[in-house]
């Protein structure tokens, strides 16, 4: 008895020929329930009917089935020959591309990077709270050195002590923020200690932008074809730049199409499969512009007063989430 590799079967009916489990099913004549429980892993070892079925349906031998996705699978000219749906949660349209982007690059199913965001999350939340408490510590030692030296400075002692006063107040709201996991340092906002006032949140002075911003940075120092950019996460949702190479090879380098692409003004989860070969880019463009011309007469008509003005949209136009 055969052997289907779980991820191998995913991949060849998803991305490779744009086929639902439905359709999958009615062409192969294999129950849906079967196929979806064989992707899942449920299933190890289905019949040698149920391997043949499959193979002839998607146009490759059963020993294709059984291995692992091949390297030249995942890179075809820079350009996936099909997505995946729009995933199950809510996301702004921005991060929905951002998600099939990082899948171009890497060549893995965006589902898989679904699966590891948690964690990735996580660990990236868990070293922003670390370096803050080391940057803590490092304050308080230079503080103390501050303190033994103010004793040389007597007519200075009055002024001292209540800079001293202020310091220690910053330094308790930052150990309670970390001790509490407040990775945004909403608790010292609400203290009154936010570098912009009247903004209401952290913004472009939110810590774990600021981790994230600098991670960046070391990136794009080390990797010369890595390009990513890190603003802010405020009432709209977590602001940055990535996979701009990959945009460009999908826009054919049409500058404004990649920012739709990158700002969520133009879906690639809605792209039809039909205009993704390297034969079909005048009308890809063509989509592509529609659909952000599309989005700006959306926002018109969602702010009239300001339907007669010449202006580009702002760069959360694109961040509606859809589910």
């Amino acid at each position: 008895m055969g052997t289907i590799n779980p991820n191998t079967l995913n991949y060849l009916r998803d991305r490779k020929c744009g086929l639902t489990l439905d359709a999958l099913a009615e062409k192969s004549m294999v129950n849906r329930s079967t196929i979806s429980r064989i992707e899942r892993g449920k299933i190890t070892r289905p019949s040698q009917n149920t391997i043949e079925r499959l193979s002839k349906a998607l146009g490759c031998n059963a020993e294709k089935l059984a291995s692992p996705i091949e390297a030249e699978d995942r890179d075809e000219g820079g350009i996936p020959t099909r997505r995946r749906s729009a995933p199950g949660i809510k996301m702004s349209n921005a991060a929905q591309n951002a998600l099939e982007l990082v899948s171009w690059r890497y060549g893995v199913l965006p589902e898989e990077i679904l699966d590891f965001a948690p964690l990735l999350f996580d660990i990236a939340a868990a070293e922003s709270l670390i370096e803050r408490r080391a940057r803590l510590n490092a304050l308080k030692e230079r503080r103390s050195a501050v303190d033994e030296l103010s004793q040389e400075f007597p007519h200075l002692s009055d002024r001292l002590f209540n800079l001293a006063t202020d310091a220690d107040e910053i330094e308790w709201l930052e150990d309670q923020s970390i001790r509490s996991l407040d990775i945004k340092g909403e608790k010292i906002a609400e203290a009154g200690f936010d570098p912009e006032p009247g903004f209401g949140e952290m913004g472009h002075y939110n810590p774990f932008m600021l981790f994230l911003r600098a991670r960046a940075q070391q990136i794009a120092d080390k990797v010369p074809q890595w390009r990513g950019e890190v603003s802010d996460w405020d009432y709209s949702g977590p602001d940055y730049v990535i996979c701009e190479n990959e945009a460009a090879a999908c826009a054919n380098d049409d500058q404004e199409i990649v920012d739709g692409i990158i700002n969520g003004r133009a879906k690639l989860t809605g792209l039809p499969t039909s205009l993704l070969g390297e034969d079909r880019v005048a009308e890809r463009l063509g989509w592509f512009r529609e659909q952000i011309e599309a989005e700006k007469a959306r926002f018109r008509e969602q702010f009239p007063a300001l339907a007669n003005l010449s202006f580009d949209l702002p760069d959360d136009a694109g961040r509606e989430g859809g589910e």
